[in-house]
């Protein structure tokens, strides 16, 4: 109300302008008679003071609630009230007032806590006296935020409050202000708008026309805008500009850009390029955008723009949609080229001719490749990749990985002069293959070399390394080099299965395999004996002694053919025995004559105990020359034996004919048999004595066995005599006599980590050969299983030092028990 004050109180003054001087055609006594919470009673005396002498023939009365007070009840008249403003005319019977007379009436009312006095009673359109003069009117005066909402390319939406911190408005406002940019409303709610160039004017609606002290009015609308939209500083309200407000600052033209152009895709003469520029100042209308090909490249096509080239020289101007560019809103470019070999990125582009920042102050070639690629897996759990930088210019490295015969997929990228990178994210038992590029802004480089990583999965060994664990001793993939040693390779599977199984369940004797055997599981055994048994048999390279192979064939062909086919070749219910080395088919056959061995089947060891009474103490190592001559169906041996005759009897008897062409044994020497008429010379005997045995040999099967083996040059010994000593021994110890006719000989009475010396002699009636001596040194247990830890390829699985490795099962945890 005090704003309706202010308009009264001007209208007063007015009236006073006008007729400061006269005289008031009445007076008027407005007096409250009784007021409670929200409601009172009033009297209004009117008094005719015409000095004319001039009566009221009927009389109307109005005035203005000054506090929105409202009438509910009047007599002596009859009132109309419409917001403020109260008319009172006479009741008729009291129409009539005469000079210096006085009419009155009452009525109640309602209020909302103030109840003043109104001062602008008027009769008959006179204002009366007696009334109090108004208050001098206050002041208009306001606060404003005008804010941005929402804001795309060429558009927003505002919002402008206004607090009213001043005189209340009744009767209408007006808002103004003037568009900093040119921006034009194309919809406004909460008032009606209008706008010529820049000036937007906006009136109030009926509803909201009235804006107290202390309240606020807010008007929101939708506009356009060239790029540019700063917010007006002159909105003013009933023309008073309000508070809160900055002036926008002048807008300063000057072209500021970034670029950031980035080849998203490179291939052997093409290649796909993103260009983003981004406006750090004032918008842009109708830009150019232009840069310079280092290279020569040639554009193909392109989006976001309209592009031309010449020469090296590509220009992109605006497309119909996207002219205008906002202030930090960017350009999207891309496009497709052909390149030469090298495509460095551009250090002009520009917008407007100005170039932007972001760029390269010198032009890059893409970085030279990675080289020296390698993968080491450490521990069976990550992989370390290590390559040689073999540029300067490099910003990153990407490194690539792939499941072997799959695609490819980016690992990891690098920072630039990284030479290394751990991939711990490996799964066990799969393939990987790993390629390394350097990258730039002007592209990648060629890739590295290709190298590959496996994490081994400790329950599923492989094959090939399960047999290499056995290389030591019978050579790679099985194939023995060795004259003591077994060939492995195409044997029946079943049977190497069964005679590992036997050597783990020590139901087959020997040194060592008992226990290298119970190191493996069924399934390790059953792996190993399908890989030997694929691979095709090998056939041992040694020489022959003919004679004892045809003698050999001859005990084959009367006693093994049951059981050892095809003269040893075929694998039935027996392994192949032909193309084997002959001294350990000899030590074998040997151990099951001497019942060495466990596993003999019972009708060989018949079969073997009677060859050396029927063919001679030779029966065994004829029989073992015999297999490992590796003979076939096509030859037969020689009935008539290319051997001797029996030799005198006591030396000077003739030798039996028989067809034998050689020369015989005598009783007590070396006869000479007949010729092919059975004329032998007789010439056995005690003559002379043997020749000595050469070129002993010896090793250690184990760190408690030795074998020594000889040649035997001379055909009349009765035996050989073996004797030791101890380096610190002053005399030679007889430790056997063997038969005649041996080369080797088992000591099974030696101690580890000893020094030992040997000598072998040939002995008969007449005397003693000369000795052959050798020496040997025998490991500690240690050494002697630290030797067998690395021979048999422990170290494959449980680390050189016995700690792990990669099955992770570390044997220094056990006790030597």
């Amino acid at each position: 109300m005090k704003s309706m004050r202010w308009l009264i109180g001007l209208l007063g003054w007015l009236l006073m302008i006008n007729g400061a001087n006269a005289e008031s055609a009445c007076q008027v006594e407005y007096k409250i008679t009784n007021q409670w919470n929200s409601g009172f009673g009033a009297e209004v005396i009117l008094k005719n003071t015409s000095t004319a002498n001039e009566a009221w023939s009927g009389w109307q009365v109005t005035w203005s609630m000054l506090n929105g007070q409202q009438i509910t009840g009047l007599w002596n008249g009859q009132h109309t009230q419409s917001g403020a403003n109260v008319t009172v005319k006479d009741a008729n019977w009291n129409k009539n007032v005469a000079a210096g007379s006085q009419v009155s009436f009452g009525f109640n009312g309602s209020h909302q806590g103030q109840n003043e006095i109104p001062y602008d009673i008027t009769v008959n359109g006179l204002l009366c006296d007696g009334q109090s003069a108004p208050p001098p009117p206050e002041p208009l005066s306001c606060t404003v935020n005008y804010e941005i909402a929402n804001e795309w390319s060429n558009g927003f939406t505002g919002n402008v409050t206004v607090e009213n911190t001043g005189g209340d408005v009744y009767d209408g406002w007006t808002l103004t202000w003037d568009m900093p940019n040119g921006q034009q409303v194309t919809g406004l709610w909460g008032g009606q708008y209008s706008q010529s160039d820049s000036a937007v004017s906006v009136n109030s609606e009926q509803w909201n026309k009235q804006v107290k002290q202390g309240q606020m009015l807010t008007v929101g609308f939708n506009a356009s805008h060239q790029g540019t939209n700063q917010i007006p500083g002159n909105v003013s309200l009933n023309g008073v500009l309000c508070e809160g407000q900055v002036e926008p600052e002048p807008l300063d033209e000057t072209v500021q850009c970034e670029a950031n152009y980035v080849v998203r895709n490179q291939w052997n003469t093409g290649f796909t390029t993103d260009l983003v520029i981004t406006n750090h100042g004032t918008a842009w209308h109708d830009w150019e955008v232009s840069w310079t090909m280092p290279y020569s490249q040639d554009l193909v096509n392109g989006w976001g723009g309209v592009y031309t080239q010449e020469g090296d020289v590509i220009r992109a101007t605006a497309a119909n949609w996207n002219g205008i560019i906002p202030t930090n809103e960017k350009i999207e470019l891309g496009f497709n080229g052909t390149h030469n070999g090298e495509n460095p990125i551009p250090i002009d582009v520009s917008v407007n001719g100005t170039r932007c920042s972001g760029q390269a102050d010198d032009i890059q070639v893409r970085p030279q490749a990675p080289q020296q690629l390698t993968a080491n897996l450490q521990n069976n759990t990550q992989v370390l990749l290590a390559w040689e930088d073999r540029s300067d210019n490099e910003d990153s490295f990407i490194i690539e990985r792939r499941i072997a015969g799959q695609n490819w997929q980016a690992l990891t990228t690098l920072s630039a002069d990284t030479t290394n990178y751990t991939d711990a994210s490996l799964v066990v038992g799969v393939d990987y293959d790993y390629r390394v590029k350097a990258s730039n802004s002007s592209g990648v480089s060629d890739y590295s070399n290709l190298v590959s990583a496996k994490r081994q999965d400790r329950l599923q060994i492989g094959q090939q390394m399960l047999v290499d664990n056995c290389a030591n001793c019978h050579g790679t993939d099985g194939v023995s080099s060795s004259d003591g040693i077994p060939n492995l390779t195409g044997f029946n599977n079943t049977y190497l299965f069964e005679t590992l199984k036997n050597y783990q369940a020590d139901t087959r004797s020997s040194t060592m395999m008992g226990r290298i055997a119970r190191g493996y599981s069924d399934e390790h055994l059953q792996l190993m004996s399908d890989y030997l048994a694929q691979r095709p048999f090998a056939v041992a390279t040694q020489s022959a002694d003919s004679a004892a192979v045809n003698r050999g064939r001859k005990i084959h062909d009367e006693n093994c053919t049951v059981c050892h086919l095809n003269n040893g070749r075929d694998q039935g219910i027996a392994p192949r025995l032909a193309g084997q080395w002959k001294d350990y088919l000899y030590a074998t056959l040997k151990g099951f004559v001497d019942d060495q061995a466990s596993h003999i089947p019972v009708a060989m060891l018949n079969q073997l105990n009677g060859l050396e009474a029927q063919y001679g103490t030779t029966a065994l190592t004829d029989l073992a020359e015999f297999y490992a001559a590796n003979p076939d169906n096509s030859t037969g041996y020689d009935d008539n034996d290319n051997g001797g005759g029996n030799g005198g009897d006591d030396g000077t008897d003739d030798g039996d004919g028989g067809n034998d062409s050689g020369g015989g044994s005598g009783d007590n020497g070396d006869g000479s048999g007949g010729d092919d008429n059975g004329n032998g010379d007789g010439s056995g005997g005690t003559g002379s004595v043997p020749s000595a045995p050469t070129g002993l040999s010896l090793n250690n099967i184990d760190n408690e066995a030795v074998n020594l083996s000889w040649l035997d040059n001379s055909g009349n010994e009765t035996g050989f005599t073996i004797q030791r000593k101890a380096p610190s021994d002053e005399s030679w110890t007889d430790i056997a006599q063997i038969a005649a006719d041996s080369t080797r000989y088992q000591d099974t009475t030696v101690s580890a980590g000893n020094d030992y010396d040997y000598q072998v002699s040939a002995y008969n009636d007449a005397g003693a050969s000369n000795s052959s001596s050798v020496s040997i040194n025998l490991p500690t247990l240690l050494a002697y299983g630290a030797q067998v830890y690395q021979d048999q390829g422990c170290a494959n699985c449980h680390g050189n030092d016995g700690k792990g490795g990669f099955t992770n099962v570390p044997l220094t945890q056990y006790s030597n028990d």
